[in-house]
């Protein structure tokens, strides 16, 4: 998105890296959780873990945190394919193979594009740094006291 606006922002003359920004611009890193062992905890009971506030967060983390964030995601997807492609960049945009703009000196000049740009670049910065970063934060974090507590009842 700082791309985009970059481009926009100084007129810069349109070319391929242009489009392939534009063609991302509807992705979102996708989370994706290796919930296997977390399930074989729970299948062998969650009081294997003799440290109850090392077993509560790790169940936070995975019901709650973990679900959070792929509701995020979600609906940040869907708001991405429903509002800002088909009701908005379509005005602005062709996506078949290619997302190019249909008139690209109307596009520069169009403020309404540029703070719908520049609107979702804000949006994602907000949610990673509110949402994203913090639950990798505390999963690293707990990591962590997971192995410490491994150290010592070893």
């Amino acid at each position: 998105m700082k791309i985009i606006l970059d481009y926009l922002d100084n007129k810069r003359p349109y070319d391929d890296t242009l489009e392939l920004h534009l063609q991302s611009f509807s992705l979102f890193p996708h989370f994706w959780q290796n919930t296997s062992g977390f399930e074989m905890l729970k299948s062998r009971g969650l009081e294997t873990i003799s440290n109850e506030i090392l077993r509560t967060e790790i169940t936070y983390l995975y019901d709650n945190d973990y679900e959070l964030m792929k509701t995020w995601e979600r609906e940040i997807l869907d708001f991405i394919n429903i509002y800002v492609y088909k009701e908005e960049f379509s005005k602005f945009l062709t996506k078949n193979s290619k997302t190019v703009p249909k008139n690209y000196e109307l596009l520069i000049e169009d403020t309404h594009f540029r703070e719908i740009v520049s609107k979702n670049s804000s949006l994602f910065k907000y949610i990673y740094n509110r949402y994203f970063s913090a639950t990798l934060k505390r999963a690293i974090d707990l990591n962590k006291r997971v192995n410490t507590e491994i150290n010592q009842l070893e």
